[in-house]
């Protein structure tokens, strides 16, 4: 640590420190020549938490030097976006009766990091602002380093570079991405000047150029002779395909299997080598040859294992899932590239109510479309000042319908919540509701928090508590609309029960496959229409099944009866308890607090006033009791812990921000009835 402290206090950097071991990484199955390796520098863990730093602190302000055309290591966005927008660019060119003509680069820039100038990288540092410190220190980092070759683990001589940026240093990607800003910015001036014009897949889309990785693909209304000219002009071979992008095949045809046969290709290859390893059958549910007799259906191998399941993912639910994850991101952050593009062509797709009349979509569009129905589906508002939110039509009382009373006219009938409060202030209007709606959801609409002040309504996901997107809480709930899952307290207890013994893998899978009457029995195996014997090899009595085997069986059958297996509990699970708020206000113990409240666990508003009133008396320190272990959570945690009660644990976190000193402590429940 004092070495770090000494570099930045001082701003130089000692040689020794900046040494690095080059290890050549084989780019093919057998290289012979050097392009065919990929150098990747091992750095000196010194300068490593010396780098760390720097970049750490370069990322805060990458956004806001960075155009949104570059996506690569900067904060915030994601590099599978331009990916994305390639695919939409080429399939409205493969798509397009404009009679303008459009085409589109692959450029692969050859050994690009090795090709830095470092007197081009200082001059683009200060251009972009940086204090002069700031490019003397990266000046050290990059400048002072020295190179040795490991061969056969062995190093060599040092030798010093003199330019170009090392693979391994967590500097050199955000430097890499500030030197290319200028190549973006040179293309933006070209496009400006008229050179050139970008190509735009709608009239209120952003102008884009996509020129990253080096061929020349020509769209559809392209002729003949105009291709062979530019191509020749620009020292391009013409392709008709651009093949893949940052790994990904952004151009697709109608035939999918094809164009994703190297991804089944590599799970063949993953699975024929976990098929080669001598595992149980706990540790490998699946083998290179698929074809076989499925003593389980895919419905129990799917379900979760609380369920009695193997919770294997269910490959379609899981990738709406991630679709959905997509939508969410793209509704959330309108200010990136894609969102704009995306939204400009497809105007209704990240909407809270998406529409299914989408024209010409993608194949990328119509994944994104998928994804956006999943996503409405488990979207609700958050009541704030309830001027965006239709009373019917939108989700914002959790697990209500929302309907009027039938002899309520139409025109009589609010169309926001806003109209439900009362003018000028932020309560409910608590008559007018109960003239309007049944009795039910009344009260739901009455026992929602409003906040103090005038906030915006916001839309949240309703299957997480704090409101944010998971992807797992998505894939549960499509799951158990899959499978028609019903929750049964007793089976989740027994299987729980069996996943939490401490026994070995194999064992608790034998136990399970016992469970599900899924071994390979000559009962179960005549029944599925082989031609074997039935009957039980050992006593030629009855047939061979599981019931006969581990529980009927002469040799079997004594356990049962001498040892006395534990019964198991069913759960008594209860609703939710209620109880009336019990607020008790003594005095302070004079070292710790000024006043003790205790309070129980139910949410009144007179729990809230007793710490106003606290606070109007002018106490500085105070001692919370409650029975409640989830209000310290609420309270204490950071963030939004439950969405549904976010207002209310606002205001409360904010009163006690007005106490000096502020302790909560959990007590049985006999201390506060």
């Amino acid at each position: 640590m004092s070495a770090i402290r000494y570099f930045f206090a001082h701003g130089y950097l000692l040689k020794e420190w900046n040494r690095t071991f080059f290890t050549l990484l084989p780019k093919v199955d057998h290289p012979e020549t050097p392009p065919q390796f990929r150098p990747i520098g091992l750095c000196n863990v010194l300068y490593k938490c010396i780098a760390k730093c720097l970049s750490h602190r370069l990322r805060r302000v990458l956004p806001s030097l960075i155009s949104d055309t570059q996506n690569a290591f900067v904060p915030g966005r994601i590099m599978a976006d331009n990916g994305l927008l390639a695919h939409e660019l080429l399939s409205f060119m493969n798509s397009s009766n404009s009679k303008a003509c459009s085409a589109a680069l692959k450029l692969d820039m050859n050994k690009a990091y090795d090709r830095v100038n470092w007197e081009f990288l200082w001059e683009v540092l200060r251009r972009f602002g940086f204090p002069p410190y700031w490019v003397h220190i990266l000046q050290q980092c990059v400048t002072t380093v020295s190179y040795q070759i490991l061969v056969n683990g062995s190093p060599s001589r040092p030798f010093k570079p003199k330019c170009g940026l090392r693979q391994g240093d967590p500097l050199s990607p955000y430097l890499f991405v500030l030197c290319m800003e200028i190549f973006s910015l040179m293309l933006r001036r070209d496009e400006q000047r008229g050179l050139f014009q970008g190509l735009k897949i709608s009239r209120r889309a952003p102008s884009m150029i996509n020129v990253q990785k080096s061929f020349v693909k020509f769209g559809s209304n392209t002729p003949d002779d105009f291709r062979d000219y530019l191509s020749s002009a620009l020292r391009m071979e013409a392709r008709s395909s651009l093949g893949s992008y940052l790994g990904l095949p952004v151009e697709l045809g109608r035939s999918k299997c094809q164009a994703f046969q190297f991804l089944l290709d590599k799970v063949v290859q993953r699975l024929s080598y976990y098929a080669s390893l001598n595992l149980s059958s706990a540790a490998k549910l699946s083998g290179k040859d698929t074809k076989g007799l499925a003593l389980a259906s895919s419905t129990i191998l799917q379900s979760p294992k609380g369920l009695g399941g193997l919770g294997i993912r269910h490959l379609r639910s899981f990738n709406q899932a991630l679709l959905a994850k997509q939508s969410w991101r793209f509704m959330r952050q309108p200010q990136l590239l894609a969102s704009r593009v995306l939204k400009a062509k497809y105007p209704n797709l990240f909407s809270h109510s998406p529409s299914l009349s989408v024209s010409r979509p993608s194949w990328g569009g119509q994944g994104l479309l998928e994804g956006s129905l999943v996503l409405s589906k488990g979207l609700a508002w958050k009541v704030g000042s309830g001027e965006n939110i239709n009373i019917l039509s939108d989700s914002w009382i959790p697990h209500v319908k929302i309907e009027f009373k039938e002899d309520i006219p139409d025109n009589e009938r609010p169309r926001v919540v806003a109209e439900l409060l009362l003018a000028g202030s932020r309560t409910w209007n608590t008559s007018l509701i109960h003239q309007l709606f049944p009795p039910l959801v009344a009260s739901s609409i009455i026992g929602l928090d409003i906040p103090r002040e005038k906030i915006d309504d916001f839309v949240y996901w309703k299957y997480t508590k704090d409101g944010l997107f998971s992807t797992k809480s998505t894939y549960s709930c499509l799951v158990s609309q899959h499978f028609n899952l019903d929750l049964d307290w007793s089976t989740v207890a027994c299987w729980k029960q069996l996943w939490g013994t401490p026994f070995l893998p194999k064992w608790k899978m034998f136990a399970w496959r016992i469970m599900h009457n899924v071994l390979p029995m000559t009962a179960l195996l005549a029944l599925k229409g082989l031609p074997v014997d039935p009957t039980c090899i050992f006593c030629r009595d009855d047939s061979e099944s599981v019931i006969h085997l581990f529980r009927d069986f002469r040799l079997t059958h004594w356990p049962w009866e001498e040892v006395k297996l534990p019964r198991l509990l069913t759960p008594s699970v209860s609703g939710p308890w209620q109880c009336g708020s019990r607020i008790v206000i003594r005095g302070g113990s004079g070292d710790i607090c000024d006043m003790s409240i205790c309070f129980d666990g139910a949410r009144d508003a007179i729990t809230h006033q007793a710490g106003q009133h606290a606070s109007r008396l002018g106490v500085s320190r105070v001692l919370l009791l409650t029975d409640c272990s989830v209000i310290s959570r609420l309270l204490l945690g950071p963030g939004i812990a439950d969405i549904i009660v976010a207002w209310v644990i606002k205001d409360i976190r904010a009163l006690l921000e007005s106490f000096t000193v502020c302790h909560m402590c959990k007590v049985p429940k006999a201390s506060v009835s």
